[in-house]
């Protein structure tokens, strides 16, 4: 199981909201490729026989029944599917080192902790075990793996994972800013009666920030050709020009059989399928005009 091979894996980057979903779901429709199910990364043991036809199935198929009864508007944010493409925060969770558990609850100390150890190379080792365990009965060409997390742990991914092949998404602040405080807000509600809007707002526009910073100083020292960047405007307007674009990039093989499922997929999952997630700057204390200058700062080096 140890010496279970992932070559090449192809990694999305991105902050939340800026299409990295979409595109996961678009290149999970690559019949060649693996992809994390909802229910490995729940139940990541034993190693799976079969895909299909696993007994965890069911049981996350019940878990997901309640968890959205207790978290209704959930889904318009991000559905959650057992057998569908998920994120790779349902393995690195266990090593406590995730930003899941910061939009779960609002605890400083821990957030401290997390940037000082999110790029940690044991957390991202630990991961790679659990993926090659994962693939050891059940192996794609390569491995498609998402979560915002891979942004600021960049580089212990790198080090651990050196072939990678990386694309990193892009959106304006102000789009994703409020987007994720809105997602951080459903997800305290889960627990808590009381969820303060104004101290979601201050906490993610710093630590977008810092990511941002953190993980363009990765990009700066690491191979350019290494990673593609997407525009989430070209990808919503041209989605399977640009998993296109990725495949010729980065040298995997484009079939028409993907090409056909991924326009199946297209089909039916219409945007705002769930429901329409809305929300503001203005609602979390924050406003367009100081987000834009400081993100621009940052990518400015300043």
């Amino acid at each position: 199981m140890a010496e279970t091979p992932i070559d090449r894996p192809l990694y999305i980057l991105g902050f939340p909201r800026t299409g990295t979903t979409l595109l996961h779901s678009l290149l999970a429709c690559d019949p060649a490729s693996r992809w994390l199910r909802l229910w490995e990364g729940l139940h990541p043991a034993p190693a799976p026989e079969s895909l299909q036809d696993d007994p965890r199935i069911s049981t996350t198929r019940d878990w997901v029944a309640g968890f959205e009864k207790l978290v209704p508007n959930l889904a318009r944010a991000h559905k959650l599917d057992a057998t569908g493409p998920e994120e790779c925060l349902w393995l690195i969770e266990h090593t406590f080192a995730d930003l899941i558990f910061e939009l779960r609850a609002h605890v400083p100390s821990y957030s401290k902790w997390l940037v000082e150890h999110e790029a940690d190379e044991s957390s991202y080792r630990y991961y790679r075990r659990q993926l090659q365990m994962l693939g050891w009965k059940c192996r794609g060409n390569h491995w498609i793996c998402k979560a915002p997390r891979h942004l600021p742990g960049l580089g212990g991914l790198l080090s651990v994972f050196p072939d990678a092949r990386i694309v990193q998404t892009h959106r304006c602040a102000e789009s994703v800013l409020p987007s994720i405080c809105s997602l951080c807000e459903i997800t305290q509600s889960a627990a808590s009666d009381t969820v303060d809007k104004t101290a979601i707002g201050a906490h993610w526009q710093q630590r977008l920030l810092e990511i941002e910073r953190r993980s363009g100083e990765v990009r700066a020292a690491a191979d350019p050709a290494q990673v593609l960047d997407v525009q989430y405007a070209d990808l919503v307007a041209n989605p399977i020009d640009t998993v296109q674009r990725i495949y010729e990039y980065h040298s995997y093989n484009y079939s028409a059989e993907f090409e056909n499922r991924m326009k199946q997929w297209l089909a039916d999952n219409r945007q705002h399928k769930h429901g329409a997630h809305r929300y503001s700057l203005e609602e979390y204390g924050l406003d367009a005009e100081t987000v834009r200058t400081d993100f621009t700062g940052i990518k400015n080096g300043q």
